[in-house]
């Protein structure tokens, strides 16, 4: 506050305004002495009663919209900012990364650390994670990144050893699939069906 706007009463009608203003920022009742020199000789002192009362909430720094990916999902924080405590970083219950299928509400909440608070919903939205593999002639790809294991449809599924990379070829006519692991994510591909292994041209 403006020290000159308390001056009120003094013994003397001539004073001189100290220099410069003070800067106050304690919640709640502050009491300050300032020393004003006056006319007559002796110095007077004034008591100053300061009052700061922050009753605002923090005000989201922006809409939260729908937030979406697949398999293992974790949102970036939002801000919010305060009129006193200046930038306020979001803060949930919920917790990261969620890997449920579906849509999760995230309550955010900001705090300005003296109990004035405002909050922001955001739905996370985990989709299923799809493996996909393609053929190209005899040869096998698998189009997702991760880590790679081929399969056997037509002998129950049995792992294939030693096919581990992205692409495979095998080394007989048959149905086969890719289990690809992403992660939190895995799922394995539809079986394709590979004839003339071995055939000439």
């Amino acid at each position: 506050p403006d020290i000159e706007s308390s001056y009120f009463a003094l013994e003397c009608s001539a004073y001189t305004v100290p220099s410069g203003d003070e800067t106050y920022s304690t919640q709640g009742l502050t009491i300050a002495n300032d020393t004003i020199p006056t006319v007559c000789g002796a110095d007077s002192v004034m008591t100053i009663y300061i009052y700061i009362d922050d009753s605002t909430a923090p005000v989201p720094d922006s809409p939260l919209t729908d937030y979406m990916g697949t398999c293992s999902v974790t949102p970036p924080t939002p801000t919010a900012t305060d009129a006193c405590s200046g930038s306020i970083i979001g803060t949930t219950t919920t917790p990261f990364p969620i890997t449920a299928s579906g849509t999760t509400v995230v309550t955010w909440t900001y705090d300005d650390g003296i109990g004035n608070t405002s909050t922001q919903m955001q739905n996370v939205i985990v989709g299923p994670y799809v493996a996909t593999a393609t053929q190209s002639g005899i040869t096998l790809s698998a189009v997702n990144s991760g880590t790679y294991q081929w399969l056997d449809c037509g002998n129950g599924n049995s792992v294939i050893a030693g096919a581990v990379n992205a692409d495979f070829t095998p080394t007989a006519d048959g149905t086969y699939a890719v289990v690809i692991t992403d992660g939190a994510c895995v799922d394995t591909s539809d079986c394709l069906t590979v004839l003339g292994v071995g055939l000439a041209e």
